[in-house]
């Protein structure tokens, strides 16, 4: 990705853009995560000039390997989660809107703020905007929804380790045909979001 003329813009004028993005909407297992990064003019030169972009475009080694650059060179960043069990209370387009406002909290330096996605819900921040794939847009965006997804695959691998035979380090808790293959032979576990399909009906059906 380049530094666009209109995110150079919003550096040069509020010193700092700060992305946040999320991972881990759409799985059927583990926590949903997202990150908000901090950056000034010479940290989004240099992650443009490293060809970051958005996570889903990257491969997960050079994913790693930005993720690393982000935090040994000291980038400001924020990472938030919300659980599983916390998805299914509060229902996952509250959980997405909660996480996002949680990572951006996080984030001490001020500046000028832009969330990746559609929501209605307003953010209680100064000079902020929501846009539709920032993550492919915005230098911020990108590192931020690179830290999110590099934790998130992390915490999946982590949970394979409590929960084998469902290939959580593999699939990363997505809706596979191997991973629900797992769900009816095992049958859901801790990490399993009850309110998704089809886990939703597994359990009903067990009644």
């Amino acid at each position: 990705m380049i530094l666009t003329a209109k995110e150079l813009s919003l550096i040069q004028n509020f010193k700092n853009v700060i992305g946040v993005d999320e991972a881990g909407r759409g799985p059927l297992a583990g926590s949903i995560v997202a990150a908000a990064v901090a950056l000034d003019h010479n940290m989004a030169e240099a992650l443009a000039a490293l060809k970051v972009n958005d996570s889903k475009k990257v491969s997960p080694k050079k994913r790693e390997k930005l993720f690393a650059y982000i935090h040994d060179q000291k980038i400001p960043y924020f990472i938030a989660e919300l659980s599983a069990h916390e998805i299914d209370l509060y229902g996952i387009l509250p959980a997405n809107v909660t996480v996002l406002k949680n990572a951006r909290d996080g984030i001490t330096a001020s500046g000028y703020t832009i969330i990746d996605g559609r929501f209605a819900h307003p953010f209680n921040i100064e000079n902020y905007q929501i846009t539709v794939r920032a993550d492919s847009t915005y230098i911020a965006v990108a590192a931020a929804s690179i830290v999110a997804k590099v934790h998130r695959d992390r915490l999946m691998v982590n949970e394979d380790k409590k929960y084998p035979g469902y290939g959580f380090a593999i699939h990363k808790g997505y809706g596979t045909k191997s991973h629900i293959e797992a769900i009816h032979q095992f049958g859901p576990c801790e990490l399993h979001r009850k309110t998704f399909e089809p886990v939703k009906s597994l359990l009903s059906a067990k009644r």
